[in-house]
């Protein structure tokens, strides 16, 4: 009540109700005589609002690199990425650790190693094959992975 009191959301009071429970369960697991975490309940949240981007807000973010003034490697590359974010539903984190020997690219489907490490397939759209392909054309390094950083550092 007192986190209420406090104005704070709903959403944080409840990861504080979760700390205090488990230090509830540690003190009973250690023989110290205390309440039970079950008597502290967590508040309703409710449920989270998913927006959509529209048609258009897709076409403006996947065009973004020919709009803007690079390199043709770059543009290429950012527009891969792109193509490859949309196209294929890959985390980011998935899309960071490809490698060119796991995507062929002739191929709508490779896997990836993604959270928990665990592999799953993914398929990919025409559009971001095409990207891909165009991208690999005029790529002129041997790195073993996929999309890497053009300024020669490694960020």
């Amino acid at each position: 009540m007192a986190l209420n009191d406090q104005g704070l959301a709903v959403k944080t009071i409840n990861y504080h109700i979760v700390a205090i429970r488990a230090f509830l369960k540690f003190l009973l697991k250690n023989d110290i005589d205390c309440i039970s975490p079950d008597k502290l309940e967590l508040a309703k949240v409710p449920p989270r609002e998913v927006s959509f981007l529209n048609d258009e807000e897709i076409t403006k973010i996947i065009e973004a690199p020919q709009m803007r003034n690079k390199n043709p490697i770059q543009q290429s590359r950012d527009e891969a990425i792109l193509q490859f974010l949309y196209g294929t539903g890959l985390r980011v984190s998935e899309l960071a650790m490809l490698r060119k020997k796991d995507i062929k690219i002739d191929s709508n489907q490779f896997y990836v190693i993604g959270k928990g490490s665990k592999m799953r397939a993914v398929f990919t759209t025409k559009q971001a094959r095409a990207s891909l392909k165009k991208y690999l054309d005029i790529k002129n390094d041997n790195g073993e992975y996929l999309f890497t950083s053009l300024s020669g550092n490694s960020y």
